[in-house]
């Protein structure tokens, strides 16, 4: 591409639910206000007719028709729905970091360098990778699954070595966390800022106001022996619903919402 090489490697392993695609680029052209401003897109045609978008924001996502030429942010994916002939049909697309995209009636688009020149005039210079997914689907994919999709391609699974040692743990168990229903998602998991206590930050999925359930390995964390609901700044808030339960606890989050929970963990 003029000044620029563009490198792309497409991966498909065996038992993935989709297309993977790595580019690196080596960046060199210029904006100015006599040429304008160097872009580089991809596009993917998706084959698809009546086609809707749904793109994630933060804490949540909107869905928006088609636009010609118009581009609109997204974080860790985009999803959109449509028909092949007479039935529903979908794709998804994943991305490490890229945010600009584009629908039209036949073409999803992501913006993946843009050199403008004002204020920085070399904004884009030089090396750069981003990796993209494709995943098709049946056009009935929930917005937890495609939260729990961004969020593994974006934070994949990582292998540590070690050497041979006892540990403190069983070397099998069950899942260190569980929550339901599924349309609720633990986000984020921290230590308080100001006292011996951890937060868990809780986020509704599906538009309807639902009482979560959530459990903990007692191996791992331990007995949970108090829960008070909290906003973003820790602060507790009136008439907090949080309850310590056998295995964990409860807590109601209002449809499309979040939830600070903060517990008080034996030692």
């Amino acid at each position: 591409v003029e000044e620029s090489t563009i490198e792309v490697t497409y991966s498909l392993k065996a038992g993935a639910p989709g297309l993977e695609i790595n580019i690196e680029a080596d960046w060199h052209e210029l904006g100015t206000a006599d040429i304008g401003i160097p872009t580089l897109r991809m596009q993917f045609p998706l084959g698809m007719t009546n086609m809707t978008g749904r793109y994630e924001t933060p804490f949540g996502s909107i869905q928006r028709q088609p636009l010609a030429n118009q581009e609109v942010p997204s974080q860790r994916w985009v999803d959109v729905v449509g028909k092949i002939g007479n039935n529903s049909a979908g794709c998804t697309l994943l991305n490490d970091c890229k945010y600009g995209y584009s629908l039209d009636d036949t073409m999803l688009r992501a913006t993946l360098i843009r050199s403008s020149y004002d204020p920085d005039p070399l904004p884009e210079h030089g090396k750069q990778e981003m990796k993209f997914a494709i995943l098709p689907h049946n056009g009935k994919v929930t917005v937890a699954e495609l939260v729990r999709g961004g969020t593994g391609f974006n934070q994949p699974l990582q292998i540590v070595s070690t050497d041979v040692h006892q540990g403190q743990f069983p070397a099998t168990g069950n899942d260190c966390i569980s929550c339901n229903p599924t349309n609720v998602l633990v986000t984020n998991i921290k230590k308080a800022e100001d006292e011996d206590a951890v937060i868990f930050r809780l986020q509704e999925t599906a538009g309807k106001a639902t009482q979560v359930k959530v459990e903990l390995d007692g191996q791992l964390f331990g007995d949970v022996i108090g829960v008070e609901e909290v906003d973003l700044l820790e602060r507790p808030i009136d008439n907090s619903t949080a309850k310590v339960t056998p295995k964990g606890f409860d807590v109601k989050i209002p449809a499309n919402a979040i939830a600070s929970v903060k517990l008080g963990l034996a030692e």
